[in-house]
């Protein structure tokens, strides 16, 4: 009577004994970023009162144990005690892993008999053929030992007989065969899926422990950072040389390598660096100091070096020209395009993608949509005829709201795929330039007319003496704007003196560079224009001059 007194009392006084209740946690959403990503899982759960730990299963490892953070929500109240990480019982892993590979293996055995089987048929039929070759052997030898030989009709019932049975079992030989390719496929899928095939990739658990007054069915929310993840901004420009329009269309190469799959999740794309510094490096110490009397002779001048124009990358994979589909085109509707919502995070460009994706965790590239952009372009040629006699022709547009991200853009130029290039960081409200490769009807000329050194002892001073000519040759059948681009040296002191001389340019600093120059030349069909330009470098007499 008093045992059991004792026990009321211990079962009205103590709360509910705590449990683990295990539950799979599925990756719902990932906000990604260039060097990682912030993955969000979710689990449900039913508990009764008191104490528990949620146990999410299905966690690869590798993610920042530190990042972990968790909430939730339910039909009753509940507290979240804690959250962490837990390393998974490796008798369990191992049991789990030799469990894999014998339903495997089991599956391996089973494809083997029915190969075995085939081959049986295939041997039986090699013995059918055997037989009927040694039968008609047989009746020709004892013909012409017994002097009885077959008749005619003889002949044909025996022949007609072997090619029925030798049909059968060709047939039944190829048959059996095809069953052994189709085997031996399946045989090699299996060995690729083995345990053995593939490194180990050990689970891990998280661990969420939870309090409720009263029983309770809800769901946890856990968020963690991993490295393993990363997305970067790919383009296709498409232009129309004819009306200038450029269109920009923006995609995200996006790859994770957890391991895992993420099926169907929503995806937020950050420009946020969370792996990048957080804070300004301290300053570094300097010194003054005299440097010992002797002479410092300047460096030798060395010459000019030759650049060679960047050669534009073919795709593995040569897109087709468009095909003028006609009547065809005219019962065809174009899939809508739907763009990504762009919205700022502090500093931080935030693109929220539309739809759900698939994403491998293998490290697979996965390309999704962002959006698409229309510009009316200025078309224009572009040269630099002392490094390339070539012309590239380049479409500028200003951009508008949204961000360009520094990424791959491969060009289309009037329908006709013409290589890869490069995109940089272009910001809002700010004039873009997509080079579209070289156009070969406009010809780039440079010659140097003049190079020479004079001096003069009234004044003390000596003079490099440079002249150049430019030329642009238009031989197509259409006006065209042309670039022309140079540059002058940079005086870094008082006693150096640079003059330009000749055709005044229409820019100078081009892209705020010092020293770049450029002539904008409107040119006919068929027109040729030449810049004659040059400069004046003056220095004390008696000194070396660098010029390069």
């Amino acid at each position: 009577m008093r045992a059991a007194l004792i026990v009321a009392v211990l079962m009205t006084t103590t709360p509910v004994w705590a449990a683990e209740i295990s539950t799979k946690a599925s990756v719902s959403a990932a906000t990604i970023f260039p060097d990682g990503a912030t993955v969000t899982r979710n689990a449900t759960f039913s508990a009764p009162e008191g104490r528990h730990t949620l146990v999410l299963t299905g966690v690869p490892v590798g993610f920042d144990t530190n990042s972990l953070r968790a909430s939730g929500e339910g039909d009753g109240a509940f507290s979240i005690i804690s959250v962490e990480q837990r390393a998974a019982d490796p008798a369990a892993v191992e049991a789990q892993f030799r469990s894999e590979a014998q339903k495997i293996q089991t599956a391996i055995e089973r494809l083997e008999d029915q190969k075995a089987q085939a081959e049986i048929q295939i041997a039986a039929a090699d013995r059918q053929l055997a037989f009927i070759d040694a039968t008609i052997k047989a009746a020709r030898v004892s013909g012409a030992t017994e002097g009885a030989a077959p008749t005619a009709q003889d002949w044909v019932t025996l022949w007609t007989q072997s090619n029925a049975s030798a049909a059968q079992a060709l047939a039944i030989k190829q048959r059996a065969g095809v069953t052994i390719r189709g085997l031996d496929r399946q045989i090699e899928q299996l060995y690729a899926r083995s345990p053995d095939a593939r490194p180990r990739s050990v689970p891990v658990t998280i661990a969420v422990e939870i309090e409720a007054d009263a029983p309770v069915k809800g769901a946890v929310e856990v968020k963690h950072f991993t490295r393993s993840a990363s997305w970067g901004p790919v383009y296709d420009a498409r232009l129309d040389t004819e009306d200038g329009k450029l269109a920009l269309v923006r995609r995200a190469a996006i790859q994770q390598r957890t391991g895992e799959p993420w099926s169907d999740v929503a995806l937020t794309l950050s420009t946020a660096r969370p792996t990048g510094g957080t804070a300004a490096p301290m300053p570094r110490g300097k010194m003054a100091r005299l440097v010992p009397e002797r002479p410092i002779l300047p460096p030798a001048p060395s010459p000019m070096a030759t650049m060679v124009a960047p050669a534009l990358e073919m795709m593995e994979s040569v897109m087709a020209d468009e095909a003028d589909l006609s009547g065809a085109r005219l019962q065809r509707k174009a899939a809508v395009t739907v763009s990504a919502a762009i919205r700022t995070q502090g500093e931080a460009l935030v693109y929220d993608i539309p739809s759900k994706a698939d994403i491998p965790g293998s490290g697979v590239i996965r390309q999704v949509l962002v959006g698409e952009e229309s510009f009316d372009g200025t078309v224009e040629l572009r040269a630099t005829p002392s490094q390339d006699k070539t012309a590239y022709l380049y479409a500028t547009f200003e951009n508008g709201e949204g961000l360009v991200l520094p990424g791959e853009v491969s060009l289309t130029r009037d329908g006709l795929y013409i290589g890869k290039g490069r995109l940089p960081l272009i910001a809002a409200g700010e004039e873009g330039a997509i080079p579209f490769g070289a156009l070969e009807t406009v010809k780039i000329g440079y010659r140097i007319v003049e190079q020479k050194s004079q001096d003069s002892f009234a004044a003390a001073e000596e003079t490099e003496r440079r002249r150049y000519i430019l030329t642009a040759e238009n031989t197509g059948d259409k006006p065209r704007r042309v670039v022309l681009r140079d540059s002058v040296p940079i005086s870094d002191t008082d006693e150096v003196e640079v003059k330009l001389v000749g055709d005044v340019p229409t820019a100078e600093n081009v892209d705020d560079i010092t020293g770049r120059i450029s002539w904008d030349i409107d040119l006919a069909a068929g027109a040729k224009e030449e810049i004659e330009f040059g400069y004046d470098v003056g220095y004390p007499l008696g000194r070396d001059l660098m010029l390069r």
